[in-house]
């Protein structure tokens, strides 16, 4: 075999497969072989009917079947052999089959944009950071209160516990597990300005990435199957994983689309980091990725080791997270802050043309 790829544009390809003549015989023998012991034609016993006969009453459901058993085997493995990453199952554009001469399959996929330009200087982004107040470290202490207050009860036992706050003071500071109030003041409004930049930070870099997708709407394509599966992926997601392949079967391409059309700038991005990192040689070195790891298994109040252990499958994608993070910071400094950027009204170009269906299967996690 033969096999040829040819780029349309920015995100369809051409794949040509070209079989030799012994090879389109071969894999059409197998097929009229098992055609044959199958069919039963009047005067001949089953299977022993002459070669000429079947080929004049069933040529065309012979070739038929041909296409059937070996069309989709020819698409795999020419894009096994071209190492061709697909988004959308392959459509066939034309095809020629003969006994005498060469025949070849053309077919056409979609990929995720790679070679593309796009502006990342200049950003506008109309970035607010959310500020300390004493009113936020108030009701966090209130909250604590209410969460440890003590229920009153009477002795009418139809009417409701009455809640006792305790005071706040040394005492009840101990009791909570601080030296004193002055150390859980301290230790609460640490919490919360971890919070507050981690919350900021996480707006900031949104901003930031819908900046550069509206930015770069022209420049970059985005294939609609991506589309339809990341809408399948949110799904995935916010089922928590408990809808079967089945259902997510059912859930029809147009509404997965306009799922994922409302983030389009995240899915924009989510194809352009990746890009951005190679050309301006950003990587996630394993300092940067253990200080992260170490930040979430502290949440879940485990060790490092234990969470990579526990966690495995999910380290690429926090890898793939922190290598975003770093982007986003490398662009940061190029950005203008405080004014809108006139290219908001812009929309985000999708290949809608193509009307292939996304790999079926469930999705993975992002």
């Amino acid at each position: 075999m033969k096999f040829e790829t040819k780029i349309i544009d920015q995100i369809t390809r051409q794949l040509t497969v070209e079989l030799s003549l012994d090879e389109f015989l071969k894999d059409y023998q197998k097929t009229f072989d098992k055609f044959a012991k199958k069919v039963q034609i009047d005067g001949f016993r089953k299977g022993k009917a002459p070669i000429s006969v079947i080929k004049r009453l069933y040529e065309t459901q012979i070739k038929t079947t041909y296409l059937e058993d070996n069309m989709n085997k020819y698409y795999k493995i020419g894009i096994e052999e071209t190492n061709a990453d697909p988004i959308s199952q392959g459509k066939i554009l034309e095809m020629k089959t003969s006994e005498e001469t060469e025949s070849f399959f053309i077919y056409e996929y979609e990929v995720l944009p790679v070679d593309f330009e796009y502006e990342y200087k200049n950003l506008n982004v109309d970035f607010q950071p959310e500020e300390y107040k004493e009113e936020m470290l108030e009701i966090m202490i209130n909250k604590l209160l209410e969460d440890n207050a003590e229920e009153e009860h009477s002795d009418n036992p139809e009417e409701t516990p009455k809640k006792i706050i305790p005071e706040l003071n040394d005492d009840t500071a101990k009791i909570l597990g601080y030296d004193s109030v002055d150390s859980l003041k301290e230790t609460l409004k640490e919490s919360i300005l971890k919070e507050l930049e981690n919350n900021n930070r996480y707006v900031l870099n949104n901003q930031i990435a819908t900046a550069f997708s509206i930015k770069n709407s022209e420049n970059i394509k985005l294939p609609k199957a991506y589309v339809i599966r990341m809408g399948r992926n949110l799904v995935y997601q916010h089922t928590k994983g408990q809808m079967t392949d089945e259902l997510l079967e059912k859930l029809t391409d147009d509404f997965l689309f306009n799922l994922a059309e409302k983030n389009l700038p995240a899915l924009v991005w989510n194809v352009a980091y990746i890009k951005f990192a190679q050309d301006h040689n950003i990587v996630v070195s394993e300092d940067v990725l253990n200080e992260r790891l170490q930040s979430i298994a502290e949440m879940y109040q485990i060790t490092t080791e234990e969470f990579k252990t526990k966690f495995s499958g999910n380290l690429q994608n926090i890898k793939d997270e922190i290598l975003s993070d770093c982007c986003l910071d490398y662009i940061k400094q190029f950005c203008v802050f405080g004014t809108t950027d006139d290219t908001a009204s812009q929309e985000i170009i999708i290949n809608t043309e193509q009307t292939v269906k996304p790999k079926r299967g469930r999705p993975k996690k992002t």
